[in-house]
């Protein structure tokens, strides 16, 4: 029996910032431990060390929504080293969280709930390519905050083939 999809991938990029990296982690355990089985955690290291790959192991092993780490050998540049880590995800939304990142705690609660409840048919998009839901992430009648806007990734709109590139 195939793994469940999870609802989200939190997707992390980094190389050599295993300090940033850890509370970015951190982040991610006190703002989504209440949704922690629907979010799944991606990083895609270029580490020159083993640094990072220990904090990743030692902070995430039995995360309940599950962990995909990969350490790229030769170390890839930064949007490429972000595309891995968006093709290593399984989530059917993806959020992008940097290394130097982190999440408030409870913040991203109501994205999901926003995600979950998502019509597929009623997106907004921003020129990021960010497809979210209108209103559902505030709740109000305006379009959700730009910055949770370019957060929230479709999936397959964002295209686990089709890179990104600046």
């Amino acid at each position: 029996m195939p793994e469940p999809q999870p609802l989200l991938a939190v997707t992390m990029p980094t190389r050599n910032r295993p300090e940033l990296l850890e509370r970015a982690l951190r982040s991610i355990i006190g703002a989504l431990e209440p949704v922690a089985t629907q979010v799944e955690v991606a990083v895609s290291d270029g580490s020159d060390d083993d640094a990072s790959g220990a904090i990743v192991h030692r902070l995430m092993t039995g995360w309940p929504g599950g962990l995909r780490y990969v350490r790229n050998r030769p170390p890839l540049p930064l949007v490429e080293n972000m595309n891995r880590a968006v093709e290593i995800s399984n989530g059917q939304w993806v959020m992008q969280l940097d290394d130097d990142d982190y999440l408030l705690p409870g913040g991203t609660r109501r994205g999901s709930t926003a995600v979950r409840g998502t019509d597929r048919r009623r997106r907004w998009r921003t020129s990021a390519g960010a497809a979210v839901p209108p209103r559902a992430v505030s709740g109000a009648k305006r379009s959700p905050a730009p910055a949770t806007a370019q957060l929230l990734l479709r999936a397959r709109a964002y295209g686990r083939g089709t890179p990104y590139r600046h």
